[in-house]
């Protein structure tokens, strides 16, 4: 709720906020509300600064200070809304040409057609010069209605067929859309069979409707955005996409790409910030590649009502890339806000998640950082993969193959191997590029002396072969692994009892 009064208020304009301070001049409790609200535009606001401020000195008890300022807030609100209400059509922010098609309409519903007329004749010019589809046919459909109020019904006849044209159109792009938004659920649902042939209808489209740059960018979007890192898809061919992305937007500035939405330019600029870090990531470049990924955040964190908020793959990024770079204290910072960030929603499978990414962090942080309590996370780790279970989740291959290599780096080699011995958890290591693990997880001290030198010495070479920076990680890892494995063989060897170091 503060963060969406403090969007809210950061919308307002000089003269709205003049206005407000001015319909709101006999409570002066409201007044500090949008002092405070002022004063830390870009900062974050909880309850206890709220309450700290705005009723300073005060000697009631601090639940009843609390509740006084959530009525206070919810009373902002409505103020906010009333003045969000007055700005727009029905209460709703206009994109520019929705605005002048709303305007057009207006003139029409007034019987002004020759001026409907002229302003229709510019958005249609507007809306083909930035391939704006979603309103053309629209736009065309109310100028042939002018000319029909005006009974200028010759100039009708070629609209008839631009308005065809721009209703098929229309059609292509909705269906170039819905390609794109299956390939997104693709990726998240790992079905990275689907989408080749999904690819190709979009680049069908894209060579069909050349004509319309908008085409051929949301294809070089989709792969750009969407298609790194995953098995299949070369560096190199992600590269060739983004580098053709950005000449398209050089080339052609405001055109959209998926869809004409508020902040547009600011979703695409923090799109295209995610995938040149990726790809970054990717190619080894990790230092660069943070820096990318954190003016993408910074996009997100200052632009006010951006579509993309904070999400799962905001905070799975972030902790990659931390852990990417030796930064483990503030990863694990990241999986606890991860873990607020889900209270809140209460969703028990999402919170529980924040838990497991701990237990990564510290898998890679061997044997700089070790885990406090293993057993706690142990047990958070078993709940989440019983809520997959239950939940018939598609992310419970990825909870088992975690819970395992914790198994293991705990010294619990039984625990382990009987996860890996289901078809599921092989399955996760195998589409990773990374079915070493397979191997690795089900041995223990008393593998043997050989098996370990020759497990270390395709581990090795895999790593020396190894391009992609999660690869890299991923073997070193298993090598670290390998060592708290000989290391209790050689105790074992030796008759001399070890403690299992807790690690994750």
């Amino acid at each position: 709720m503060n963060q969406l009064l403090q969007s809210r208020y950061n919308n307002l304009g000089t003269d709205e906020i003049f206005q407000l301070r001015h319909k709101l001049t006999d409570s002066p409790r409201a007044l500090l509300l949008l002092d405070l609200l002022e004063k830390r535009r870009d900062k974050k606001i909880n309850i206890s600064d709220a309450v700290d401020f705005i009723y300073k000195g005060e000697k009631e008890s601090f639940e009843t200070l609390r509740n006084r300022f959530f009525k206070l807030r919810k009373q902002t609100l409505e103020y906010f809304e009333d003045s969000e209400a007055t700005k727009t059509a029905g209460g709703f922010s206009l994109l520019p040409l929705e605005e002048s098609l709303y305007k057009s309409r207006q003139l029409i519903s007034e019987n002004h057609f020759q001026l409907a007329k002229t302003e229709l004749k510019q958005l249609v010019s507007e809306c083909r010069r930035l391939n704006i589809l979603e309103l053309l046919p629209e736009a065309l459909s109310q100028l042939v209605y002018c000319n029909m109020a005006m009974n200028v019904l010759k100039e009708n006849e070629k609209l008839f067929d631009e308005l065809t044209h721009a209703s098929l159109l229309l059609n292509d792009l909705r269906h170039a859309q819905t390609s794109a938004r299956k390939i997104y659920h693709c990726v998240l649902t790992k079905q990275y069979t689907r989408i080749p042939a999904l690819l190709r209808q979009l680049r069908r489209l894209a060579i069909m409707r050349s004509v319309f740059p908008r085409f051929k960018i949301l294809y070089h979007f989709t792969v750009a955005v969407h298609t790194v890192g995953i098995p299949g898809f070369s560096t190199r061919a992600h590269a060739r996409h983004l580098g053709a992305l950005k000449k398209l937007m050089i080339k052609y500035p405001g055109m959209p790409a998926g869809y004409y939405e508020p902040n547009g330019a600011a979703l695409m600029q923090f799109y295209l910030l995610n995938a040149e870090g990726t790809h970054l990531f990717m190619k080894g470049d990790v230092a660069t590649s943070y820096k990318y990924f954190r003016e993408s955040w910074d996009i997100m964190e200052r632009t006010p009502n951006l579509r993309v908020r904070r999400s799962d793959s905001y905070f799975g990024n972030r902790i990659a890339i931390e852990i990417a770079i030796g930064r483990y204290r503030e990863a694990l910072k990241t999986a606890e806000d991860l873990i607020e960030f889900h209270k809140e929603q209460r969703q028990e499978e999402k919170r529980l998640k924040g838990f497991a990414e701990m237990a990564v962090i510290y898998s890679y942080a061997y044997p700089l950082m070790k885990c406090p309590n293993p057993e706690f996370l142990i047990s958070q780790l078993k709940s989440f993969v019983s809520v997959l279970r239950k939940n018939e989740s598609t992310m419970l291959g990825e909870g088992l193959s975690t819970l395992a290599i914790f198994y293991f780096m705990n010294g619990e080699w039984k625990a382990a191997k009987k996860i890996m011995e289901q078809s599921i958890t092989q399955e996760v290591f195998n589409k990773m590029n990374l079915s070493i693990y397979n191997k690795l997880l089900i041995m223990s001290p008393s593998s043997g002396a050989d098996k370990m030198s020759g497990i270390k010495a395709e581990i090795e070479k895999l790593l020396h072969k190894s391009v992609s920076s999660d690869l890299v990680f991923s073997y070193r890892r298993a090598l670290n692994m390998l060592a708290i494995l000989n290391e209790n063989r050689t105790s074992i060897a030796r008759k001399i009892p070890m403690k299992i170091s807790k690690v994750a």
